[in-house]
């Protein structure tokens, strides 16, 4: 046993049949900038106990039993490291021939430049079970926490559980004689944290509980979450790219560029053999982009104000942008689209599904609670809202072109814009559904289905609504004029069509 004021362990393996440290601050870190070795520590048991524990990027392997244990704050994160570089590379010209001769190698370079980051999550195994605490707060970053036995996480205040975002910056210059092109580009990477316990996962906390891109798995237990608000929800990823070129062959010159937005959802995962159940003990419930599964087992919310099963999207966003001009021609084009697809939350459960809201309302948008032999059943105190969510795909093209000859001229524009929004609705479906409101109940655009029977009762109202679909096309719309001495020619043509269902 160690008693220490403080004590660090910065890289390489310490190694016992049974480790046990008491600290008033315990660091366990890597330094991955400096490409140092992983701190790790491997026993048949492992304790560590102080004020406040941190790990980065660390490794703890246990056999049997692995304990942390925080009077203050538990701190489970990735060791980060960033790299910047600037560099010349060759640029296509390796001795070509030419009508002019041969080019001198390397007389053409391109110019990469950016900065790139890495991050290493801490990792923590355990034979036996894993037990996680702290007097205040617990978080978990970009770390993978896992155990043979039981997992339990607790903490005074705040669990969360959340992914390490990490970002590469690159840009690319290049250029020749009569060509150059400019390229940027920014992408985040995610390191998802994941808990696991093959015989069961318990998370208390004594205020909030945050899940965001967590990974969460039982393969043979059951999960049970408590916590005063809980929210379940979907981490994202984004990406953005722009590019230019300018060329220029004889006496034409054009110009490109194009920018290129994405964001991409990763949703969280409660996925527990034997069932999963979460409590919400003061306040609200929200899941959102995110799955609760159990394959043996049901699925059980219950919170005592509001419970909220949301949606979230994956998108894309595309701009560009071409000008080209001659002696005698010139000409624009422009097109921009964009694309949002809907990504609900999924509940399923073989032995049902069960929503509670104790003194609130539940409100379901563009979600689906399944189950394969048990019922479906939704109980608020006030509102039951079944309600869709909208996807949207666009397009709009926009080109003008102009030539002049002896004595006249002519010019062209044509436009072409069609855009689409779907409703995309909540689905009930199970061996029997239950729907229960203690004031409203409201569907729209939604679908219940059950093998026997459905059941909606609703103090006061009940409301149910299809959802739509609309599309608006301008697929032609050209103009065209030609002038010469004296003489002048107009003629316009466009259509749109509206079609709604």
């Amino acid at each position: 046993m160690v008693d220490a004021g403080q004590w660090l362990h910065q890289g390489g393996v310490i190694k016992a049949d049974s480790i046990d440290v008491q600290a008033d601050s315990l660091t366990v870190s890597t330094n991955l900038q400096d490409a140092l070795r992983q701190a790790t520590i491997s026993a048949g048991d492992i304790r560590l106990r102080g004020a406040d524990i941190r790990l980065s990027g660390a490794k703890l392997d246990a056999t049997d039993t692995l304990s942390l244990s925080a009077r203050n704050d538990l701190t489970i994160s990735a060791a980060k490291s960033s790299h910047t570089a600037d560099l010349d590379v060759i640029s296509g010209s390796m001795g070509n021939r030419t009508r002019g001769g041969t080019e001198q190698a390397g007389s053409r370079m391109a110019q990469v430049s950016g900065q790139w980051q890495q991050a290493l999550g801490s990792e923590l195994n355990a034979g036996g079970n894993l037990s996680l605490s702290a007097g205040r707060d617990v978080a978990l970053s970009g770390s993978q926490v896992g155990a043979a036995g039981s997992t339990r996480v607790q903490a005074g205040n705040d669990i969360n559980i959340q992914a390490e975002t990490t970002i590469n910056t690159t840009q690319l210059g290049a250029s020749s004689r009569t060509s150059s092109v400019n390229n940027h580009r920014q992408e985040e990477r995610l390191t998802l944290s994941s808990l696991s316990g093959d015989r069961g996962i318990t998370l208390v906390a004594g205020n909030q509980l945050l899940a965001e891109g967590a990974q969460v798995v039982s393969q043979e237990g059951r999960i049970g979450v408590s916590a005063q608000d809980v929210t379940i929800k979907d981490a994202r990823i984004r990406t953005q790219d722009q590019d230019s070129e300018n060329k220029r062959r004889g006496k034409t010159k054009s110009h490109r560029e194009e920018q290129t937005e994405r964001a991409i959802s990763i949703g969280s995962t409660f996925s527990g053999q034997q069932g999963v159940t979460i409590i919400g003990r003061e306040g609200d419930l929200t899941v959102t982009g995110s799955a609760l599964h159990s394959g043996q087992g049901g699925i059980a919310l219950q919170a005592k104000r509001d419970v909220i099963l949301d949606h979230t999207t994956d998108s894309e966003h595309r701009v560009s942008r071409e000008e080209s001009r001659g002696r005698k021609t010139k000409g624009q084009y422009a097109e921009e689209t964009l694309r949002e697809n809907v990504l609900g939350s999924t509940l399923s459960g073989r032995d049902g599904v069960t929503v509670v809201a104790q003194q609130g309302s539940i409100t379901a948008t563009a979600s689906a609670l399944h189950s394969d032999q048990g019922g479906i059943a939704l109980q608020a105190k006030r509102d039951v809202n079944l309600n869709t969510a909208t996807e949207r795909e666009s397009y709009y093209s926009e080109a003008y072109s102009e030539k002049k000859g002896f004595l006249k001229k002519r010019s062209s524009l044509s436009v072409a814009r069609d855009a689409t929004t779907r409703e995309k609705g909540t689905l009930l479906s199970g061996d029997g559904v239950s729907v229960t409101a203690g004031n409203d109940l409201t569907v729209s655009g939604s679908a219940i289905a059950a093998d026997r029977d459905v059941n909606l009762q609703a103090g006061h109202n009940v409301d149910i609504g299809r959802g739509h679909r609309e599309r608006h096309a301008l697929p032609t719309g050209r103009e065209e004029k030609k002038r010469a001495a004296g003489q002048r020619w107009h003629r316009f043509h466009a259509r749109q069509a509206v079609e709604q269902t």
